[in-house]
């Protein structure tokens, strides 16, 4: 088992540790962001380190051993739900800036006619006024290579996938003559350096609109990712425990 309990749960903390990860904690019950009983329970069991399962099993959509805690469900590449998840926070992020009055697009194809296509959000004008391709990425700071090499950064598995973005993009970027911004975010709701700073942009962009600050303005935007990305992660969860009813512990 990969998941050995004082690293699992030393990544874990770290995770908790993050700044606004306790979003969907403090969330309102609105339609958006309120959770069910059942979703708040598995949330609240992944969040505190509690087992959800009373052995491992096999993982339905890879095959890969699905660990007591449900780690395995937030890192999964198989199955639908990884791709509805960043599609979810990249949809979320578009949204913001429309309200912030960006000329924008999603899914912008072909910028420099190679076929890649790092933007999931394309800009006309952001970065010192610059067009500026948003490619965004959700990563876990429980997944297997960050548990196995686990230190004190809190960031560690979203500043890992920024290096990675930068590195793939990087001869792209200098074709397309545009600015780059990964936009990583953990499934415990870190979010790394590059993205807080979009956000805190897309706030101060917005606070002109009648009777918002600023700082309720990023705390909304922050508390909506969260939300988002837990119930992601919970529905991944659900997925794969659905299958195996009789093992999982009470939840209550």
């Amino acid at each position: 088992m990969y998941l050995r309990k004082n690293n699992y749960h030393k990544a874990r903390l770290k995770g908790c540790r993050a700044h606004a990860a306790t979003g969907w904690i403090h969330a309102n019950p609105l339609p958006l962001t309120k959770f069910t009983n059942d979703q708040f329970k598995i949330a609240s069991h992944i969040w505190l380190g509690i087992p959800l399962v009373n052995r491992q099993f096999d993982c339905k959509f890879c095959g890969t051993k699905m660990d007591i805690f449900g780690a395995h469900a937030a890192t999964c590449k198989s199955g639908a739900n990884i791709v509805k998840r960043r599609n979810s926070i990249r949809n979320y992020i578009y949204s913001q800036m429309k309200i912030a009055n960006y000329t924008c697009m999603v899914e912008k194809k072909y910028l420099n006619g190679n076929g890649q296509k790092p933007a999931d959000i394309y800009v006309e004008s952001l970065v010192d006024c610059r067009p500026t391709a948003v490619d965004v990425s959700i990563t876990s700071c429980v997944q297997k290579n960050i548990v196995q090499n686990v230190n004190d950064r809190i960031y560690q598995a979203a500043d890992e996938m920024t290096r990675i973005k930068e590195n793939k993009y990087k001869n792209f970027i200098e074709q397309a003559d545009c600015e780059f911004i990964p936009f990583i975010c953990e499934t415990f709701k870190g979010i790394a350096s590059k993205a807080r700073d979009l956000i805190r942009k897309i706030a101060h962009d917005q606070k002109t609109r009648p009777k918002r600050s600023f700082s309720s303005i990023m705390a909304r935007i922050q508390k909506y990712i969260c939300v988002k990305i837990w119930k992601a992660v919970i529905e991944a969860v659900i997925e794969r425990l659905f299958w195996v009813k009789d093992m999982v512990l009470d939840a209550g």
